[in-house]
């Protein structure tokens, strides 16, 4: 029996154009016949590091669990990128409070 892709991608990081090749990758899955397993997973890569998190699941708690710790993520992730223009502003303030003193 084929395996059953409920959702699988790629999407680039940075322009084509860009010497980077960051790319996020993911899929999700049911695979096997008798002991049919559910597989998630996602690669985040950029530069020269890449990670991959796994997320099977096998019963209503691991989706409990799989669930929470995507939540973590992507309140880590959006917290970042809220700080982004922030900190760019504060290391701006900065330089120029070092130029003045030079």
């Amino acid at each position: 029996m084929k395996n059953k892709i409920f959702s699988r991608g790629r999407k680039w990081l940075n322009p084509v154009t860009h010497v980077d090749t960051g790319a996020v990758t993911w899929k999700t899955e049911v695979s096997g016949e008798k002991w049919a397993d559910a597989r998630g997973w996602i690669q985040i890569r950029d530069c020269d590091r890449q990670i991959v998190l796994e997320f099977d699941v096998r019963d209503q708690a691991d989706v409990v669990d799989r669930t929470r710790k995507l939540n973590i993520l992507i309140k880590a992730l959006t917290e970042i990128r809220e700080d982004l223009p922030v900190m760019l502003k504060a290391a701006q303030t900065r330089r120029a409070e070092f130029k003045e003193k030079d």
